[in-house]
């Protein structure tokens, strides 16, 4: 799966949900910033922030912490955003969406770029079992 980044938005940014779907993931996932395991919120008025956390001092024995953790406008962010996440209990269910930004604001509605709906209980639980299946023949992906 590799190292991705995690974004959060404001729902009354998404558009449209889908017909049906009535729980929302409250986070995301994506890969169209550092893939450094950074996390982002876009929110209601549009303004795309970055979560930084304390730094720690190179070369440092004693690790010195400095920073505080804060709130920062992500104001260098330019380009197409796709962030995605699974839906379901047993996770077979897939949303994805689309955004643009220019200088850490978003342009025009965050669009519905796929979705995927969770298989039926039936579907669910036969996916369960070859994942089993897979792990234990030590295979981790289908």
């Amino acid at each position: 799966m590799g190292m991705f980044d995690t974004i959060t938005c404001d729902p009354s940014l998404l558009f449209p949900i889908p017909e049906g779907l009535t729980v929302l993931p409250s986070s995301y996932q994506t890969k169209d910033f550092h893939c450094v395991l950074d996390t982002y919120d876009l929110r209601a008025d549009g303004s795309l922030w970055l979560w930084v956390r304390p730094q720690v001092e190179p070369g440092s024995e004693d690790a010195k912490i400095f920073g505080e953790p804060r709130w920062v406008p992500a104001t260098t962010i330019l380009g197409h955003i796709w962030f995605y996440n699974s839906l379901g209990e047993h996770r077979t269910g897939w949303i994805e969406w689309k955004a643009t930004i220019v200088d850490g604001q978003l342009r025009g509605p965050v669009k519905l770029a796929e979705y995927r709906p969770p298989h039926s209980e039936e579907e669910a639980e036969r996916a369960e079992h070859m994942r089993k299946l897979r792990e234990s023949w030590g295979q981790d992906k289908p």
